[in-house]
């Protein structure tokens, strides 16, 4: 069998390499092609190793860039999300707050409307009293007018029948001088007797005078009763108006109550808000969860609101205060038309 010439030249130039005998030189320059071709093929793939090492250098750079930003966005994420917890914290504590002041408005209300009711009838009786007082005053004042006329009648009865006691004093000293003179004549006599006939029935009518001073003593008592019921007047007049006050503190109450549940409905719409963003929060923060749990364990903890003083009921509603926008009610007690009584 005949062998191909290359493996016949292979066979024969490894006998005579072995042998220690000259290779010839078309080997070498074979050998010599060969290895330049293998130095081409390695020199290509080292710069194709070299254009790979800086490929991957390029995307190692490229991935810390990546990894810098992404834990700058981290920290920013966590320092939104610790921003977020405080003013989640802040507006619990808030709307703690709106909750209280809520139920105390509440309360506030239904006091008012029952001492409202209260004052309702209150003025109604006041109102009946009044106009008891006024048909008083105008059925006084008809007395007065009727009993100031029967001492206009008496007194002129008075100074007419005072007159005449006057001229017949002075008849009778005339007619006493006469009769001590020594006129005894029967036609004066006569006269005399007249005359004294006619001064014993004016002295009979001098009683009437006393009962004209009981009179002007009764219409003196009239006038104080009527000064009286004038001063109760104006004292229904002055519960009728703190009445009406009051009533108009009711309204605000109305309006304030109004107010209260547009509160409420706000309130319950920012809870919503903040349950959607814990949920948006908590979708998101799952990478970052690793990493932010210390931070998540210190603000677990959510330290406790402090404690409101709970405003008492009986005092006055302001919003003008500048810690809190709303003071205490007034006490409904000092305000009651039946303190009012009791301080006049």
């Amino acid at each position: 069998m005949s062998l191909p010439p290359e493996t016949d030249e292979y066979i024969r130039e490894s006998i005579e390499h072995s042998l220690g005998l000259n290779v010839s030189t078309k080997t070498l320059q074979l050998k010599l092609l060969a290895s330049e071709e293998s130095r081409r093929r390695l020199q290509n793939e080292l710069f194709q190793l070299h254009d790979r090492l800086r490929e991957r250098e390029e995307r190692l750079e490229r991935s810390k860039s990546e990894a810098s930003m992404n834990a700058q966005a981290l920290r920013k994420f966590i320092e939104e999300k610790e921003m977020m917890s405080s003013k989640y914290a802040e507006v619990l504590d808030q709307c703690s707050k709106w909750e209280e002041e809520c139920a105390l408005y509440h309360r506030d209300r239904e006091l008012l409307e029952a001492f409202g009711n209260e004052a309702d009838e209150r003025a109604r009786c006041f109102e009946a009293r009044a106009h008891e007082v006024e048909e008083d005053v105008k059925r006084t004042s008809e007395e007065l007018a009727y009993y100031k006329h029967e001492v206009e009648v008496y007194s002129e009865n008075e100074a007419r029948v005072t007159e005449e006691l006057r001229v017949l004093h002075e008849r009778i000293g005339e007619l006493e001088q006469l009769g001590s003179q020594g006129n005894g004549e029967g036609g004066i006599c006569s006269q005399c007797i007249r005359l004294k006939q006619d001064n014993e029935e004016l002295r009979a009518r001098l009683p009437e005078t006393v009962s004209i001073i009981a009179l002007a003593a009764e219409i003196e008592s009239l006038k104080k009763d009527k000064e009286n019921l004038k001063f109760n007047l104006s004292r229904a007049e002055e519960e009728h108006w703190s009445l009406t006050s009051v009533i108009t503190n009711l309204y605000k109450v109305t309006l304030l109550s109004k107010q209260s549940s547009m509160l409420d409905e706000e309130n319950k719409k920012l809870q919503k808000q903040l349950y959607k963003e814990r949920q948006r929060q908590g979708s998101g923060g799952k990478l970052s969860s690793v990493s932010a749990k210390p931070l998540l364990g210190c603000q677990g903890k959510r330290k406790a609101s402090p404690r409101i003083d709970r405003t008492p009921v009986e005092r006055e509603i302001d919003f003008s205060g500048s810690e809190s926008p709303r003071r205490p009610l007034s006490p409904m007690q000092q305000n009651s038309p039946d303190s009012r009584m009791h301080k006049k």
